[in-house]
């Protein structure tokens, strides 16, 4: 499979990373690849990072409460 010309996007504004345009033609080729006579619109958005503390998963589960010494309730198990 002969790979085919497709439009670059250079010069749309602003600055596209490398891994975001490799990634593009990438998936851009691999649909045409697996879908003769498509034209995907490949959208992209941008993920940020957010290493702030989520209280929500700070929850203590039950395995932690037994390894910290609790002891099971006989009811919950079979």
């Amino acid at each position: 499979w002969d790979a085919p010309q497709i439009d670059y996007g250079i010069g749309l504004g602003g600055r596209r990373r490398i891994r975001s345009f490799v990634r593009r033609l990438i998936n851009e080729w691999d649909l045409r690849r697996l879908y003769p006579g498509s034209n995907p619109d490949i959208e992209e958005t941008e993920f940020k990072l957010n290493y702030a503390e989520d209280k929500d998963l700070e929850q203590e589960t039950r395995d932690q409460s037994i390894a910290e010494g609790d002891q099971p309730d006989d009811s919950t198990q079979s």
